[in-house]
């Protein structure tokens, strides 16, 4: 079975502008290094259906492992517009004429296909089922006069449909009328454009992911699955590089923007990679035009406290220059919800703005803390780690919820430009962090955790708990939330951490 992969460009578009979705470039070249390096330890062949500027970038600057290289994406652009995205990469599904596994570039298979799939007909990633978003499709081409294909054979609502982030199998003729029963529903209904269409999103993933099911069904051909557990509609569990569980990491949607999953994308590739890793870096420092760098941004601060004010004062817009005297108005008016939300995003702001004059200190020692994360990543349970007070945690109560939020900082300063954000922090990850204030080792957290769960937690259910704990632990380190004792320190003070805590 090969592994095949497509890419492909807009004409005239920069290098460094190319960010499939990603937050930026870097990103979205370190994703496609990471998950091709990955495929080609695991596959006989790795293939590459691209355009011009594809094979330019992946196969000549990267030098990325692909053992064939095919230019089926070149013109493709004049058939499907850039609203089409979807038909591009369902195009390749017609070209193998051996088993072959599709994988998108987003996608990172860290062990290979498991062998119990390799003799599947159809094979896909996960099923989901019932998602709202294949409705909303369907509603958007009845409103423009636009019947399902007959394979749906009249069925409405509760769609079913499967993950495509892989999919192939040896079935290649199925694969190949697929295609083709798209391409036709394409050429009658979509070719031109669809008037008062503006959104296409919706449309993609319904043609991308329910038509495929659907047709498979009126097939009558059976649809193996990778990960036999349905996943939430924002896939943030499949989206975790640290966790290797589920046997591959996608990051779908949104989560490619989010600046946590992908500094996890960089650690992986550089730890696994280093070469190619470096490959990358270099093509960003060629092409990176600094004028078009993202950098935190001044304006917009106050997204959700805005949302809340235009529900009452539709005239008012909290900026910078008024929000003291907002919040303060709002509070004396009785309306605390309101109130809190704009202190809130203004000290996470203010929070923010101050990590910029640290930037080169902790992008030091960030680099610093995965280096050592990389080499300890297999955590002993005589590993001591403590509390790194150094990263600020934000904490705050959410308008209209009772329970603490507490809000991880995460950040990237590299190649000129910031990035900040955050990320919300669990109350196991909480009891983590109380429980390393001093330090101590893993396995005496074990058993502050088995302790305290003892009763609420059956045993069959343990084991998943302590997986959990471990993920949160490497996660928290990545985060630079904890940190690993320094040996010296950690000699002299591992006795009396045992000692302490009856270990």
């Amino acid at each position: 079975m090969n592994a095949v992969q497509t890419f492909w460009t807009s004409p005239g578009l920069p290098v460094d502008q190319i960010q499939g979705g990603w937050l930026d470039a870097r990103f979205h070249f370190m994703g496609w290094a990471l998950s091709a390096s990955l495929l080609r330890q695991h596959f006989p062949a790795l293939v590459l259906h691209t355009d011009k500027t594809g094979r330019h970038i992946l196969a000549d600057l990267l030098e990325l492992p692909y053992c064939e290289v095919h230019l089926t994406q070149e013109g493709l652009g004049d058939l499907y517009s850039k609203e089409w995205w979807v038909l591009r990469k369902i195009s390749s599904y017609a070209h193998p004429d051996v088993p072959f596994l599709h994988v998108d570039g987003d996608a990172f298979l860290w062990n290979g296909l498991p062998a119990h799939l390799h003799e599947k007909p159809v094979i896909v990633q996960n099923d989901q089922s019932g998602f709202p978003c294949y409705e909303i499709a369907v509603q958007l081409l009845s409103k423009a006069g636009i019947p399902l294909p007959h394979f749906f054979n009249g069925q409405t609502g509760r769609y079913k449909a499967v993950n495509m982030g892989i999919t192939g199998g040896v079935n290649n003729a199925f694969f190949k009328a697929y295609v083709d029963e798209v391409a036709l529903f394409f050429n009658q209904y979509l070719s031109n454009p669809i008037p008062g269409m503006t959104h296409y999103g919706y449309l993609n993933t319904l043609i991308e992911e329910s038509f495929f099911r659907h047709y498979a069904e009126y097939c009558q051909q059976p649809v193996a699955e990778l990960i036999p557990v349905k996943q939430d509609g924002g896939y943030g569990a499949l989206a975790n590089c640290m966790d290797e569980s589920f046997g591959m990491t996608h990051l779908i949607g949104t989560n490619k923007k989010d600046i946590y999953y992908c500094k996890q994308v960089e650690f992986q590739l550089k730890r696994r990679f280093p070469k190619t890793f470096q490959k990358v870096v270099r093509l960003i420092e060629k092409t990176w035009n600094k004028t078009t760098a993202f950098t935190f941004p001044d304006n917009d601060i106050f997204t959700e406290s805005n949302l809340m004010v235009r529900q009452t004062d539709p005239e008012v817009t909290v900026e910078m220059k008024n929000w003291r005297s907002l919040e303060t108005r709002y509070r004396h008016a009785g309306k605390n919800e309101l109130s809190a939300i704009i202190r809130f995003e203004y000290e996470k702001h203010a929070l923010f703005r101050n990590l910029l004059s640290q930037s080169e200190e902790l992008r030091q020692r960030q680099q610093e803390g995965h280096a050592r994360l990389n080499r300890n990543l297999r955590l002993s349970p005589d590993t001591i780690l403590i509390v790194n007070e150094r990263i600020p945690v934000m904490h705050f109560s959410y308008p209209g919820k009772t329970s603490t939020y507490y809000l991880a900082t995460v950040y990237d300063f590299g190649f000129g430009y910031h990035h900040i954000g955050h990320r919300p922090l669990d109350d196991l990850s909480i009891f983590i962090m109380v429980s390393f204030r001093n330090p101590i080792t893993i396995a005496a957290l074990i058993k502050l955790l088995t302790d305290r769960t003892h009763k609420s937690v059956a045993p069959d259910q343990r084991e998943k708990l302590l997986h959990k704990l471990d993920l949160k632990i490497k996660e928290l380190l990545f985060l630079g939330l904890l940190e690993f004792l320094i040996e010296t320190e950690a000699l002299s003070t591992r006795n009396k951490t045992i000692e302490a805590v009856g270990v």
